[in-house]
């Protein structure tokens, strides 16, 4: 058994039978971006909050606090004793509008009163928004429960993928959420090293940054593939099945209708995020479950949906 109070997390991984053995602590602090290498669920059926888990879900970005020696490490000793720094608060917000599409926009109270905002973050592919950065700092990034989970209902709908801004009603409503008067981005190349900064205009500076991707990372292929082999690219993008499905998206992209998917990952923590395995483990239809989802959509859900397409 091991007795701490904090675990102090950096590119080791943090497996659940490790957290099940830990007696007192409170804490799982990772200090890292980009990479979610502490097993959340286990955490919390233990009562130990996570920090910086960025992108994993909505309940565990929007709930569990960044500690104080954290935020310091974040932002720096000198910024945070001379600027206030404070956390998104899910259960203090408040509604500014309603974009064209409906979804009554509810951000955190703070965020609201601020004369000025600045969304900073980081680009690259996301798989179904597009790309990551711009808007995303703020919608889903500090938005009410209900807002997150209207806006990625626009899952089910076309137009959804990686590289689409166009057309893509998830990356097209959190451009109209809120009004963000500056961005600065940074895109980051296979080893986390940053290759290049925009800022500016959050339109114009996320489009640049945009480009700057395709440019670096999107591959032109002449023709459709009878098999595809693909990989998360091992540890920790393959922690479970949850994470590894990611890959699965991307790699669709170059597969011929009707054709084969292979995809390694090693999986040790299993199927993943809760709600996504209960689904796997469940007996409703894709149809079914796409009717269930509109009726009542919840994150981890719907990414056993996208799974059914692959088998």
């Amino acid at each position: 058994m091991l007795n701490v109070d904090v675990a102090l997390v950096d590119h080791f991984i943090i497996f659940s039978k490790f957290i099940r053995e830990l007696i007192n602590c409170k804490i799982n602090l990772w200090y890292g971006i980009g990479i979610d290498n502490i097993i959340v669920n286990s955490a919390q059926a233990k009562e130990i909050k996570v920090a910086n888990v960025p992108d994993y879900c909505i309940e565990e970005v929007s709930e569990n606090s960044i500690a104080l020696e954290e935020k310091k490490r974040l932002v720096g000793v000198e910024v945070y004793n001379q600027v206030k720094c404070i956390d998104h608060d899910i259960e203090n917000c408040v509604k500014i509008g309603t974009p064209k599409r409906g979804n009554e926009v509810f951000i955190f109270k703070e965020l609201s009163e601020a004369d000025f905002i600045v969304a900073t973050g980081n680009l690259e592919f996301h798989y179904f928004a597009g790309y990551s950065g711009g808007a995303k700092a703020v919608a889903p990034g500090v938005c009410g429960r209900e807002t997150i989970a209207n806006n990625h209902k626009y899952f089910l709908e076309p137009g959804i993928k990686a590289g689409a801004i166009q057309g893509n009603p998830v990356r097209e409503e959190i451009g109209e959420m809120v009004g963000i008067d500056f961005m600065v981005n940074a895109v980051l190349n296979s080893n986390k090293k940053i290759v290049k900064i925009v800022a500016g205009d959050l339109t114009k500076a996320h489009r640049e940054g945009a480009k700057y991707i395709n440019d670096l990372f999107r591959v032109e292929i002449d023709e459709l593939a009878d098999i595809v082999i693909t990989s998360p690219g091992g540890y920790p993008k393959d922690i479970d099945l949850y994470q590894t499905h990611k890959a699965m998206e991307n790699a669709s992209l170059a597969v011929k209708t009707g054709g084969i998917l292979i995809v390694v990952g090693e999986c040790v923590d299993g199927l993943g995020e809760g709600k996504f395995a209960d689904a796997l483990n469940g007996k409703l239809s894709p149809q079914e479950l796409i009717e269930e989802l509109k009726k009542n959509f919840i994150l981890g859900v719907i990414k056993h949906l996208e799974l059914q397409k692959f088998i």
